[in-house]
Formats: structure tokens, sequence, C-alpha cells
């Protein structure tokens, strides 16, 4: 707002040298007291779609100068195109107006960001904030072990470890419980970084397996072959030589967006849909009678239950004895619920689920607790999945299709795997237009 009155002051009297404006030319410029509304929601709006507002405490002060500056200069972009070009500037005039603003808005923004950095990184160096972590082994290798204690990035602390064979080591550290107990002990103890120490592949993968739902960052010692491979992201310079292994699944500024586009574009689906919704429901009423619609507990996000909603398609006899997938031709399915099913209708009341905040529109499948422990038997690493929110669609539904039985739903999950690991907007928008192409060809069942 200071750089915005500034620049206001400076377009005035650009034309006018030499020229005083008085405090009351200010007040009674409508156009500039709705600007200082305006201006600084922009810029709020835009940093918060960049991912500032988040971790200040993990933030590199340079990153934070170089993004700042490449933010600054596209909002500065925007706002000269809307708001300069009617000003009866000359091409110089403009381009100094234009920098001045750049600069300005960089160098306030920048000073004030660095100082709430610095500070944020002055109390982890004094103990004032602290990342609690642990280290997670199968064999001790004392070496490695104390360079992880003695090199730890500033502000992280180590508050006990956790042995593969659930023995106490005798270590300068407290032993805090079982490996099979791993994800309880996480929560227990507020953890926030997990440090798995082992050479074996094997372990790290049980390991994260039982991590999935932990909101924690898993970190691993660097050896040649992951260096080479490119296989884990480089996490900081300064202490040992970390990768982090379960990085956020998307960039913050593209969470933001992804669920910003969730909750608008279901809410316009909702107020367009809903003659659609009037007409389903009336047609269902009278040709099945009973519910219209149909919920059911799912899992979702972190492993939480929620309701999920669809018109119903089968009889409401379906499942008494227990839950059962559906087939092709599956008897207990009603004729207008088939029509709905071939086009994917049904799944359209789960828009308002997106508006409850329980699914996205782009996600994985999700499944009821009593196919879940089926699948975990032969695939743990089906909880990766509650890493993000189920969708209406996914790439294992554009891929592979509705499963019949707990075998295709594993076959399945291995998309629905590689869509979590390479989360982004443009994979989201490929997946809604193959989604759209499936439903347009009726090729739903």
């Amino acid at each position: 707002m200071a750089v915005w009155i500034f620049l206001f002051y400076y377009r005035k009297t650009l034309f006018y040298v030499p020229y005083s404006i008085t405090f009351q030319e200010f007040k009674n410029d409508d156009t500039f007291l709705y600007s200082l509304l305006i201006i600084p929601s922009f810029w709020i709006i835009l940093f918060f779609y960049s991912g500032f507002y988040e971790n200040v405490y993990l933030k590199s002060r340079l990153k934070e100068i170089v993004k700042t500056m490449m933010i600054s200069l596209f909002g500065v972009s925007v706002l000269a195109f809307f708001l300069f070009l009617d000003d009866k500037y000359s091409m110089q005039d403009l381009f100094r107006v234009v920098m001045l603003y750049f600069l300005m808005q960089f160098t306030f923004i920048s000073v004030f960001r660095l100082i709430l950095i610095s500070f944020g990184k002055f109390q982890m160096r004094n103990g004032k904030v602290i990342i609690r972590s642990i280290i997670v082994f199968d064999v001790f290798d004392r070496s490695v072990f104390n360079n992880i204690a003695k090199n730890l990035p500033i502000g992280h602390k180590l508050v006990g470890y956790v042995n593969h064979n659930n023995e106490d080591r005798g270590l300068e550290l407290p032993f805090l419980g079982y490996f099979e107990d791993l994800s309880q002990l996480v929560v227990a103890h507020q953890i926030n970084d997990v440090i798995i120490q082992s050479a074996s592949k094997d372990f790290f993968i049980e390991s994260i397996n039982k991590l999935a739902t932990n909101q924690v960052s898993i970190k691993a010692i660097a050896d040649i072959p992951d260096i080479l491979s490119r296989s884990f992201k480089f996490n900081k310079v300064e202490g040992p030589i970390f990768h982090e292994i379960y990085p956020d699944l998307m960039p913050l500024w593209e969470k933001n967006i992804k669920r910003t586009l969730d909750y608008g574009i279901s809410l316009i689906a909702v107020i367009l849909l809903l003659p659609f919704y009037l007409i389903v429901m009336l047609v269902l009423k009278i040709s099945n009678g009973g519910n219209i619609f149909y919920t059911q507990e799912r899992i979702g996000k972190n492993g939480k239950p929620f309701r999920i909603i669809k018109f119903r398609t089968m009889r409401s006899d379906a499942e008494l004895d227990k839950p059962l997938l559906s087939s092709e031709n599956d008897p207990r399915i009603t004729k207008v619920g088939k029509f709905l099913r071939k086009w994917r209708l049904d799944e359209f009341p789960q828009f308002f689920n997106i508006l409850k905040g329980d699914m996205s529109l782009v996600g994985y499948r999700a499944e009821r607790q009593y196919f879940i422990e089926q699948i975990m038997k032969e695939a743990p690493y089906y909880q990766h999945l509650y890493r993000a929110r189920p969708g209406i669609t996914s790439l294992g539904m554009v891929k592979y299709g509705y499963a019949e039985n707990v075998g295709q739903m594993i076959d399945r999950l291995k998309f629905d795997i590689i869509y979590i690991e390479n989360m982004s907007l443009i994979f989201d928008i490929k997946i809604m237009i193959h989604t759209v192409l499936i439903m347009l060809k009726g090729k739903g069942r």
C-alpha cells in the first residue's frame, strides 16, 4: 500500500513539474480510494497462490529473493497493462513508471520478507522453534549416526530413535518404541522429520509405507547410486548430504490453484447441473422408488472416513450380507442405473463432496475399508494414496476403469501411485480431458 501511494503521487506529478498535490486531492479521488483496497488485495492473493505464506522457518533467503523478484515483475506487468496504458505517457515515461513500481515493490517486499525469515532463523538457532527429528535404522552404524547427530541443520533436534529389531541400543538418545508402531510414535512425540539410516531398499520401502499417513518429511542419507540416478530430491546444503524422499506432492502454488479450481468448478457445476439433478431425481423416483441418492463410507485423505454421494444405480437390497463390487452384467444394477453408469452421470453428486472438502476433481478412487484391508495384505503401499484427496476421476479410472475384484483393484493401483508421485496441474488437466472424452463416448460402466 505504501508503494502504491507513492507511485500514485509520482504519476500525478509526472506531467506537472513543479507541482504540489494536496491531501484533499487524494481524499476526493474515488479511483485512488478504491485502489487502496484493490491493489494490496491483488498482491496478497498473488503472493498466496505463489506459496509465500507457509513454512517461513524452512525458507531459503536466496530463493525467496529470486522468487519475490519474479512474482513482483509478473504482478507489476499485469497491473501496468490494465492500469497504466490509458495514461498519456510516452514510451519513455511508461517505462520509467513501470520500472519504478517494480523496483519499489521488489525492494519493500524483499526487505521485510528477509527480516521475517532471518528472525525465524534466529529463533531456530536459539532453540525457540524446534524441528523434532528421529532416526530409524535396521543395522546400526556408529559413524553414520554420529555424522547425523553432529551435523543436523539449525533448529533440528534429535529426540530419539527407533530400531527395526525393537531393541534399545543404549545410545545417548531415548529409545522411543517398536518399529511396528512407527506411525503412532511419530504422532505421540510430535515428530516433524524422520531420518532413515539403512542400506536396504526394502527397509526404506517398509518405513515409508508405515509413514504414509503422517505429515512428516522423510530423509535418507545419500549414497552414490542415489546421486547418479537422481532418484531423490536434494534437501539442504548444510549438514549431512540428505535426500528428501518424501517431499510435498505438488508445489504450494499448484496446490493452492488446484483447490481453488476444485471449489470453483464444483460450485459452477452444481449450479449449472441443477436442472439435470432434478430430472434424474424424478426419473429415479418414478422408476425405482426408494432412495434417490446412495451414500457410503469411503476412506479419504490421511485415512479419514467420509460419506461419498452418488445417484443410486442399484437395487436397495444390493448389499445385504457383505460389501460387493459391481461387475459388467451385474443384475443388481437397474435399467436407469446402467444408463447413468455408461455415461458416468451417477458420479455428478460428488461435486458436493468436493465442496465439503472430502474430495478433489482429480485424485484416486476412494474405496471402502473392507476392500482396503484386503488390498493392504498384498499391496501395503496402498497407504500412499492417503497423501492426497480422492477424486471424482483418476488416472486409474482413465487407464484401467472399474475393478470387479481385489486383484483388479491392485492392478489399477499402480496407475494411482503413478499419479500421486507425479501430481501437477498439467497432469490433472490431461486426466480431466480424457475423462470428458470417455463420458462423451459412453465408455463408462
